[in-house]
């Protein structure tokens, strides 16, 4: 096995999400079927340490949140796998996205992993407002698999 260590590698994939939405004027939500939803891009820089690699370039285009939604990192955050952070999103007020992501094998030739988001869930006298984001969006949650390029 040939090390990792300084090397960079870009990796693509689709993401397959569900949607919560909620139903405006109502207190009732629904959630999509499971679907291929789009893509997601990013790299990795292997470092000498595997909790020390970094990821970059993170860009997710998505049927639901929009296209070319570029991710900044604001923080790690605490899951039992290779890579987990919170991003702000270029393009989604007041919203994070965490992901959340684990190297498949030795040669870090496929990654898997999932996103998840929420918006602000406006109620008046227990009912959803009609002022929820477009399609009443309330949470996505999607997973991908991405492969080396």
């Amino acid at each position: 096995m040939e090390s990792l260590q300084g090397k960079t590698f870009a990796y693509k994939g689709n993401i397959i999400a569900v949607a919560k939405r909620a139903i405006p004027n109502t207190a009732v939500t629904v959630n999509d079927e499971p679907a291929v939803d789009g893509d997601i891009a990013f790299k990795i820089k292997f470092k000498e340490k595997a909790d020390s690699n970094e990821l970059s370039d993170l860009v997710i285009n998505s049927k639901l949140l929009g296209n070319d939604i570029k991710l900044k990192w604001l923080k790690s955050c605490s899951e039992p796998s290779d890579y987990c952070g919170v991003y702000s999103p270029n393009n989604l007020i007041d919203n994070s996205i965490v992901l959340d992501l684990n190297i498949v094998d030795k040669d870090a030739n496929d990654v898997v992993g999932f996103i998840y988001t929420s918006f602000y869930r406006e109620k008046k006298n227990g009912l959803y407002s009609d002022k929820l984001p477009e399609n009443g969006l309330l949470e996505y949650q999607g997973v991908f698999g991405a492969t080396k390029q």
